[in-house]
């Protein structure tokens, strides 16, 4: 029996079974679907990737017959008004056929079923299984980027099905070959071809170590630096000035703004992380949303309070009746105040039943002193991590 998902595409970027992918989402179609997911599919939803990743709006026909199950582990609507989700991939299902939901036409379903795997004999998946693990060991010791804690995951599978996915997952593989991978069902075949690109991996890894060390016997210093500035010119030739253009935009922020020693250090930094992070990963998006913030605060910008006894008293009469222990409470911290300046300001909760008028109040203690309001609404929010920052 089959069954129905909402559908999400994911351009340029391959999710396998058992991997996770973190995604920021920031339009509204994309939204829509992840709240239609959580709310009436148990939070599954089925992850397809279209063979053209620059084709905005691809036809149904065009789209892939296998796709990945995926479970959101969470969702967090950020301030910008983007939505962070968390997907896991769970498992290959065939899609029989797409549609349209009813509620909402422009979200895309597809009816799946379950992939019968075919039958492998147990000696030759216990010989794939040790090959590959034996090639990955050797990977792993050769590489610079990959910690050796994936070998100690990878010995206690002794599933072929989930062991080449796990493997493919992070092997620096190009886009293409990995959608080959996301399409073929069969195990044995899928770790065949995990074998034959282990072997080029390992054999690039070599030859890479073996031109460092010819380059590092040859070269002298300003040789070097002459050859860097060369390849970065082609890099930057080669990806454009989109980038250099936002840090530049960013610097000339910076600039304009007379920040302390410690922010402009901190904002440096930022920049240079930046810099090196690709331009279409979720990382990138979290550093130029935090570089908005911290940019946009209102640096070296000071405000006044009232401090007049009498003018906040009548200011707090004026729109509220009552409410005397609130506004015997404010009037004491302004007295206080008055008489130390270096007192620290309080942190006053108000605690009550919805309408008895406790945002009303804020918003008037607020006018009262002179100083700036600001709401920001917790519902919804199940994440501590949120508010760091």
């Amino acid at each position: 029996m089959d069954t129905i998902l909402p559908v999400i595409l994911l351009k340029g970027l391959i999710l396998l079974p058992n991997q996770e992918v973190k995604l920021e989402l920031n339009n509204d179609l994309s939204k829509d679907i992840t709240s239609l997911a959580n709310k009436k599919y148990n939070r599954e939803i089925l992850v397809i990737t279209p063979k053209n990743k620059l084709e905005e709006n691809p036809e149904v026909t065009d789209l892939p017959l296998v796709g990945v199950i995926g479970k959101i582990k969470s969702r967090i609507e950020l301030p910008n008004e983007n939505v962070r989700v968390t997907i896991k991939g769970e498992k290959r299902v065939k899609i029989l056929e797409y549609t349209n939901n009813l509620d909402n036409l422009d979200i895309l379903e597809a009816h799946i079923a379950e992939i019968d795997l075919p039958q492998i004999e147990e000696i030759e998946a216990k010989a794939t299984i040790k090959k590959l693990n034996e090639l990955v060991n050797t990977y792993v010791d050769n590489s610079k980027h990959i910690s050796n804690s994936i070998i100690n995951t990878l010995r206690q599978i002794d599933d072929l099905d989930q062991l080449s996915d796990l493997i493919c997952s992070f092997l620096p593989l190009s886009f293409e070959r990995k959608l080959e991978y996301i399409k073929e069902i069969n195990p044995l075949y899928r770790s065949r071809n995990l074998l034959h690109d282990l072997k080029v991996e390992i054999e690039v890894l070599a030859l890479d170590d073996k031109l460092e060390v010819s380059l590092q016997n040859t070269l002298e210093e300003s040789q070097k630096e002459y050859i860097l500035k060369e390849k970065l010119k082609i890099l930057e030739k080669e990806l454009g000035n989109q980038e250099n253009d936002t840090i530049k935009k960013y610097q000339e922020q910076m600039a304009n703004l007379n920040l302390p020693k410690k922010i402009v250090k901190r904002v440096n930094n930022e920049l240079k992380r930046l810099e090196y992070t690709v331009d279409i990963s979720p990382e990138a998006a979290m550093v130029r949303n935090y570089l908005d913030w911290l940019l946009a605060l209102p640096w070296n910008k000071l405000s006044f309070e009232n401090n007049n006894l009498e003018d906040i008293g009548k200011k707090l009469n004026a729109t509220h009746y009552g409410m005397g222990d609130i506004k015997s409470r404010i009037l004491e911290y302004v007295a206080l105040k008055n008489n130390n300046e270096d007192i620290a300001s309080p942190i006053i909760c108000l605690v009550g039943p919805p309408g008895v008028g406790k945002s009303t109040i804020t918003r008037q203690i607020a006018y009262a002193l002179n100083r700036p309001f600001y709401k920001i609404s917790m519902g919804g929010l199940n994440d501590s991590s949120t508010l760091l920052g």
